[in-house]
């Protein structure tokens, strides 16, 4: 699934983002997601978000 020359001539090229939508590896992701209305996604990765953030939040207010 992963096509990992494409990775590396990414990586040669000294590209940041090595994946993108057309990615083979991401296509069951893909489908997954398009499962599920927008709102559903985004409440998702909210949650999904909060656990680094509460701990980011930790390691700041710790700096003092």
């Amino acid at each position: 699934m992963l096509n990992i020359e494409d990775v590396k001539n990414k990586q040669k090229r000294k590209n940041q983002i090595l994946f993108d939508r057309h990615s083979t590896c991401l296509q069951p992701l893909l489908e997954e997601i398009r499962k599920y209305p927008h709102k559903t996604l985004t409440l998702w990765a909210l949650t999904c978000a909060q656990v680094p953030a509460n701990e980011l939040n930790q390691l700041l207010t710790n700096d003092d």
